[in-house]
């Protein structure tokens, strides 16, 4: 029977350089729900940064997903062992946190919180390894083209919620419907990160967004994600006199956002702002959050939920204490993703042979209603959300399947809108709009 020693924890970090921890959820193998059982234990990896919010909400979905399989009876009657790596948001941290869950702790499947620039670092030792991979934070269309293309070499990694591009379909739908429809602007000027992320929406933006929707792109400034001071990159913006910033930040985002306020830019500003899905931006900004809105993947903070994403958040806000208290959306991905991988392999006889889990995760379609939960309460309840992924026939294999109307259940994102009261709600698509666009007061009449 295979059990992690702490002789050889310790060992491991030495060798490969990478803060991890073994996180047995069995007491001495056996698993809640599981009594006496003597089964070798499947071995969960989970791969992200620890100390952010972003990281920790998909650490923990994992976690409340792994619990609860294990007081079901684990998989296949085996119980599950959790264990991590930290990637600390860095390329080659990344890499060697998957070094060391594959080389020390032998895992069967791993789920990843990871940043785009952080899993594109580790991608070709994936496929070295052959592990099943959900991914719950990355969006890189660069990673599921890959996996189109080379699909032999790749086909364990798959990625629930909207790539790159789909979630672009809900930019060009929410800028057609309310940015150029309702508000009437049609100028913008692109803010955004030095990131792989931020230059791959920012690519979107300019190419797809702004002319599906009739919106000239005036000028574009980027930034490093270590910038202190924003006077000069505000004044830059403020000089192309766009009708609103399109602003992109999925790394360090507080001190934009702090800096637009207190310099109260006078342009109204949205985009994606991965902080403002936080139940904890309201703090982080002083209470100065009211007037960002961002998009994000669903579910989300401001977002009405179905049955069973409410019982994992209150699962959630019952067992963890520090922030971050609400889940960002990868802790979403993270909780339903290791239910669909367990579910597959269920169905497959195990995670080996590879192809036989795989042929399983591409039949996946689990299906969640507004108000019954996996089943509908009646005739009139409606598809909430649906969890499925693009075959390899299609380009984007492997990443989830979304529509930009919501009607299957599972659009390329939501727009969700911070109110100076302090609540949040959603603003596009129509589906899940439960609030109103809303400026800060200070911006001007004629930008608004």
């Amino acid at each position: 029977m295979r059990r992690k020693s702490v002789l050889k924890l310790v060992l491991g970090l030495t060798l490969v350089g990478v803060l991890a921890i073994s996180i047995p959820l069995v007491s001495s193998c056996t698993a809640p729900g599981m009594p006496g059982t003597t089964e070798e234990p499947w071995v969960c990896g989970y791969i992200g940064a620890f100390d952010t919010d972003v990281g920790k909400s998909a650490m923990r979905g994992t976690e409340i997903a792994v619990e609860e399989l294990n007081a079901a009876g684990g998989i296949l009657g085996r119980p599950i062992e959790l264990v991590m790596a930290d990637s600390a948001e860095d390329i080659q941290e990344g890499i060697k946190a998957m070094e060391y869950l594959n080389e020390v702790e032998n895992v069967d499947f791993m789920v990843s919180g990871c940043i785009d620039d952080v899993s594109l670092g580790w991608f070709p030792r994936l496929a070295e390894y052959q592990t099943p991979l959900m991914e719950t934070w990355t969006s890189a269309i660069r990673a599921i083209e890959q996996v189109h293309d080379e699909y032999d070499k790749y086909q364990c990694y798959f990625m629930d919620h909207m790539n790159d591009y789909d979630q672009g379909a809900e930019y060009v739908a929410f800028a057609n419907d309310v940015l150029a429809g309702d508000m009437g602007w049609d100028t913008t000027a692109i803010f955004f990160e030095d990131t792989a992320y931020g230059g791959g929406v920012a690519e979107y933006v300019r190419d797809e967004i702004a002319p599906g929707a009739g919106i000239e792109v005036v000028g574009e400034v980027m930034y490093d994600i270590d910038t202190f001071d924003f006077s000069p990159v505000y004044a830059e913006l403020v000089a192309l006199d766009p009708d609103f910033i399109y602003h992109i930040s999925s790394v360090n985002c507080i001190p934009p956002s702090a800096a637009y306020v207190e310099l109260q830019v006078p342009l109204p500003i949205t985009g994606v702002n991965v902080a403002a899905a936080s139940k904890e931006f309201w703090d982080d900004m002083g209470g100065m959050a009211g007037g960002f809105s961002s998009i994000s993947p669903p579910p989300c903070l401001g977002m009405d939920l179905d049955p069973e994403n409410q019982a994992f958040i209150d699962t959630y806000e019952a067992k963890y204490t520090t922030r971050p208290s609400f889940p960002h959306f990868d802790g979403f991905n993270a909780y339903w993703g290791v239910h669909i991988m367990a579910q597959a392999a269920e169905r497959a006889g195990g995670f080996e042979p590879l192809d036989a889990w795989v042929k399983e995760m591409e039949a996946t379609d689990l299906r969640i209603y507004r108000y019954g939960g996996f089943e509908p309460a009646d005739a009139n309840d409606i598809l909430w959300m649906n969890y499925r992924f693009y075959g390899p026939e299609h380009p984007y294999t492997h990443a989830q399947v979304l529509d930009t109307s919501g009607e299957a259940g599972r659009p390329g994102g939501v727009v969700m809108q911070w109110y100076p009261d302090e609540t949040v709600k959603v603003i596009h698509p129509y589906r899940w709009k439960n609030g109103d666009f809303y400026l800060p007061d200070w911006i001007p009449p004629e930008k608004r």
